[in-house]
């Protein structure tokens, strides 16, 4: 018998009517972490956290019970208690299932208070049932006083009316839909994509609509930049036309929009050269830190900065966790709190860094922007690409330019010598030129 518990993968332990331990499953053993050595003859009291007298757990058909684990850590457990036979003696057979500790209600909720995009979910009617922290914002409200309200109560009718007619396009279909929408937050022009679904019954009528909404202005705004030079730079010969002021102007309107959409205190962009294995100091906005060198960060493969340019995750860190690093003193000594430090790579080619500077006064907002900022970083890695094949391209063309003049001065300037010689080996006639001598 104690065979084919082994072979179960529930979890079973054996016990006497005094609480001594006859047997337990290779299952349950290898949770709690004991050896059958460890636990046989050992009375359950010694591994249960809240049972004291066994009597209580023999009237039960179905108990919880806590184990200690070796560890000491407590593992719970819903039990089924059955008293049988056991090597011919009576015993109590005791089943256990564990219980996973599952998310709560709150839990849930500051999930979703968390991310920057903006949830909820409606009647049929229109009416919110949820809102969460994001789009209680858009609406300059608290979440609780959304709820309960319509869209005619938290945003403005323009904006109102648009909604409600989504709405009903939502459940008069019962299928999805994904949508753009310019609209002003706090006096300021934003542009947010927006997702509305049905959520259906058992009858396959709507009973709720749910939606998300997240803020792309940024997006938009560099992804418009982009495409407003795409003609300059999608040949060569246009590309070679295209200044390096062009390039950085696009970089530098992007930095700002950075600056503001995030709230930030400054920005920043290093340009990482291969060859000499240094950051140089490409753009700055805002408050901005320079190494010594005149925008110079030397990475020597012996120093802590080596290590942390290529193995430090991209991600806002407390100036505490750099402090270690020179120039990270500098910026702790002017009030800098956080730094945000996120690669420029286009593949796997590292161009260089962007960093980013909260100060003491300035919190970071609580959601995590890194997957954003990454995205911007993307889509300044091809202008920077850009930049240097120009540089590149440019350079080569200028040598050849002087190759190709150096060559038409030669040809200008020498001169053909024929001559004649005999079967003796004199000259009997020599020209240059065309010139007789």
């Amino acid at each position: 018998m104690k065979r084919i518990f082994n072979k179960l993968n529930e979890n079973i332990i054996i016990i006497n009517n005094k609480g001594d331990i006859l047997f337990c499953n290779e299952v349950l053993l290898e949770k709690l972490g004991y050896k059958q050595k460890d636990i046989i003859q050992n009375n359950i009291n010694n591994i249960l956290y809240n049972i004291e007298d066994i009597d209580c757990i023999k009237k039960e058909e179905n108990i919880d019970l806590l184990f200690y684990r070796k560890t000491k850590d407590i593992v719970k457990f819903n039990c089924d208690i059955i008293i049988d036979f056991f090597e011919e003696k009576e015993a109590i057979f005791i089943l256990c299932k564990e219980i996973s500790k599952s998310y709560t209600i709150e839990d849930l909720d500051n999930l979703l208070d968390s991310i920057p995009i903006g949830l909820w979910i409606k009647n049929i009617d229109g009416k919110y049932l949820y809102s969460n922290r994001y789009l209680a914002s858009l609406a300059n409200k608290e979440k609780e006083n959304m709820i309960g309200n319509y869209d005619i109560d938290n945003f403005k009718d323009e904006y109102a009316h648009l909604y409600k007619e989504v709405d009903e396009e939502v459940i008069n279909t019962k299928k999805p839909r994904l949508f753009e929408e310019a609209i002003i937050v706090n006096g300021i022009s934003k542009e947010f994509e927006s997702y509305k679904a049905p959520i259906l019954g058992e009858n396959e009528d709507v009973i709720y609509t749910v939606g998300a909404t997240r803020d792309i202005s940024l997006r938009k705004k560099i992804e418009k930049q982009v495409f407003n030079n795409h003609n300059q730079v999608s040949t060569l010969n246009n590309i070679l036309n295209i200044s390096n002021r062009d390039i950085k102007g696009l970089l530098e309107n992007g930095c700002y929009e950075l600056l503001k959409y995030l709230s930030i205190d400054g920005i920043s962009i290093w340009l990482y050269d291969k060859d000499k294995k240094e950051l140089k100091s490409y753009i700055r906005r805002g408050y901005s830190v320079v190494s010594q060198h005149e925008g110079i960060i030397k990475l020597g493969k012996d120093t802590i900065e080596w290590e942390i340019f290529n193995n430090m995750s991209d991600g806002l860190r407390d100036i505490n966790e750099v402090s270690h690093i020179d120039i990270c003193k500098k910026m702790e000594n002017d009030g800098v709190k956080y730094i945000g430090t996120y690669k420029i790579k286009l593949r796997d080619d590292i161009i260089g860094i962007l960093t980013i500077y909260y100060k003491y006064d300035n919190k970071p907002p609580e959601y995590d922007q890194s997957n954003f900022i990454k995205a911007i970083c993307g889509q300044m890695a091809i202008l920077i690409k850009n930049l240097k094949l120009t540089n590149e391209i440019k350079i080569e063309n200028k040598k050849r330019s002087n190759t190709e003049r150096e060559l038409a001065l030669f040809l200008e300037t020498a001169v053909d010598l024929v001559g004649v010689i005999d079967e003796d080996g004199y000259f009997k006639k020599q020209t240059q030129n065309g010139v007789k001598y």
